[in-house]
């Protein structure tokens, strides 16, 4: 399984963003958007003081397997936010798998039998043992979709997709971080 670094995501992604390929060719728009999403979040994210506590105090270090795609919407608002989370302790390893190319993988890791990606699975590097996954989204915008989806029963994606990147937009990666410190607290209790 071929397993990325952020910055060699990054490049891919703006490698498919030059390339001309038939079979991304309705995805190529979002990748372009997600290319430059990506950066623009990457540059902005500050780790929060309470997650840089927390991270400060890990015990064990942890290899993080994101899940994802340049093509998803999702991932672009999330995985540089993971990246930052990452670089800012030498505990955490990140890496990236593509989704498409590693199905078995991602099969084993669905969500209500779904292939929804970022999906991050935690392993301890000390045992390599699974220790939990988080994913696809933080909680703030799996409500605001659940919500969208009752009160929206045909929906018309261009407007869902218009709504929930305003939402990640103005909460600015807090969700996120907040999620990720509730998902750090129970490994650490758990390990």
């Amino acid at each position: 399984m071929k397993e990325y670094l952020f910055s060699e995501f990054m490049k891919l992604t703006e490698e498919l963003v030059k390339l001309k390929n038939n079979d991304l060719q309705d995805k190529t728009e979002a990748i372009k958007l997600n290319f430059v999403r990506m950066k623009r979040i990457y540059g902005n994210t500050v780790v929060s003081e309470k997650l840089a506590q927390c991270l400060s105090n890990l015990k064990i270090p942890l290899k993080w397997v994101v899940i994802s795609e340049p093509w998803c919407g999702d991932s672009a608002q999330i995985l540089p936010i993971l990246a930052k989370i990452a670089e800012s302790t030498a505990n955490i390893e990140l890496k990236i798998v593509l989704r498409d190319e590693n199905s078995e993988f991602m099969d084993n890791h669905l969500t209500n039998g779904t292939r929804s990606i970022p999906k991050l699975i935690c392993y301890n590097q000390t045992n390599d043992k699974q220790v939990g996954e988080w994913g696809p989204r933080p909680k703030l915008i799996m409500d605001f979709v659940s919500d969208y989806k009752k009160t929206h029963p045909i929906l018309d994606k261009k407007e869902f997709n218009y709504h929930l990147h305003h939402l990640y937009g103005k909460d600015n990666g807090k969700a996120i971080q907040e999620d990720t410190l509730i998902f750090l607290k129970s490994i650490t209790e758990t390990t």
